[in-house]
């Protein structure tokens, strides 16, 4: 599904992106948690997948930093639900900022931000940074277009 995030005023150009499926996120989330199915053999499919130009890599490495961010979501939801993964929610469920940064960040870092997000507060909810709920989002690439 391609989807239109803006159009400018002149409409000659476009701001686009392919936003993630949410069901094939849940299937992806399945088999890397399966215990029959390592880390290693995700990788070595996801290289083939970059080697026959069904996947792109990105331009920066964005696939590499992607796949850490699964890999602390990951890590973060089975610490929370002690391994369990509930049926048909996996990334749809909501973590603690403070859950993912912690699987995300060494320790001896973390400790420095997770003061700073203790003493800042929400100007909406006023509640602490630490306790803010997030929820999976995929970087989908945005790209540009014009009619021209």
């Amino acid at each position: 599904m391609h989807l239109c995030l803006y159009i400018s005023k002149d409409r000659d150009n476009a701001i686009t992106a392919y936003p993630l499926e949410s069901i094939l996120a849940e299937t992806s989330a399945r088999f890397m948690n399966n215990k029959d199915i390592g880390m290693a053999d995700i990788i070595y499919l996801l290289i083939f997948a970059i080697q026959n130009f069904v996947v792109e890599a990105g331009y920066r490495e964005e696939l590499v930093c992607c796949l850490l961010f699964l890999i602390a979501w990951d890590h973060a939801y089975n610490n929370q639900y002690n391994g369990n993964m509930l049926k048909g929610s996996y990334y749809s469920s909501s973590l603690t900022l403070d859950q993912f940064l912690e699987t995300l960040i060494a320790s001896k870092h973390y400790n420095i931000i997770q003061k700073q997000l203790k003493e800042t507060f929400s100007p909406i909810s006023k509640t602490s940074l630490v306790n803010a709920r997030v929820q999976f989002i995929y970087f989908a690439t945005v790209t540009y277009t014009s009619s021209k």
